[in-house]
């Protein structure tokens, strides 16, 4: 099992400054010695989406791992994080079919696997995905779609490779609902998020 993280930090907020700290401390708790790729960015407008897409699909580019795990900067790792990303891998080596594991989802439900109906697929605050998913979403982000909102983008990725989305249940990323650089507010959260995992 290879891995390695991925987490975009808009540097002008200092909310998700203080977020994406504690993302690291968890992440260096979890699993000594793995690598972080930081996408840091000084975005103001709406004009800087293209740049900072094209950031985003360099530092995808240059994963080597087998696995991702792509975390936005305002998202909380509950104590069960580790288990459930090696949880989530080996299911994704299991299922061919398979290309993304959510572990961040907004619906309620026993815990476990379950799938994603392919246009259904939005939690995209923290997944643990195949590298192919990954090089998929830094060439939608660079060659198709560079001014969208990435994690549009990355919603889609899976689906242009014919793979299938699933989510685990409880949640083990709880959405932080911090306003992002471009003013959007998504103000929801998962209700079987607990801090103890």
């Amino acid at each position: 099992m290879t891995l390695e993280a991925v987490i975009p930090l808009a540097t002008s907020r200092s909310e998700r400054v203080e977020s994406y700290a504690g993302i690291v401390t968890a992440l260096g708790a979890a699993f000594p010695g793995l690598v972080i790729h930081t996408v840091a960015r000084e975005v103001t407008g709406t004009s800087d989406k293209a740049t900072a897409n094209a950031d985003l699909a360099r530092c995808l580019g240059s994963v080597a791992a087998d696995h991702v795990v792509f975390i936005e900067d305002d998202v909380a790792l509950s104590g069960g994080f580790r288990e459930a990303v090696e949880r989530s891998i080996r299911r994704l080596d299991k299922r061919e079919k398979l290309g993304m594991v959510s572990l961040f989802s907004r619906r309620d439900g026993p815990p476990g696997f379950r799938p994603v109906p392919d246009r259904r697929f939005k939690q995209s605050q923290c997944v643990v995905m195949h590298r192919r998913v990954a090089i998929e979403w830094a060439r939608q982000l660079r060659d198709v779609h560079p001014t969208r909102d990435w994690d549009v983008v990355l919603c889609r990725a899976p689906l242009v490779l014919g793979l299938e989305v699933e989510e685990l249940l409880p949640s083990v990323a709880q959405h932080r609902c911090i306003p992002s650089v471009f003013g959007h507010h998504a103000d929801y959260t998962a209700p079987t998020y607990s801090q103890e995992g």
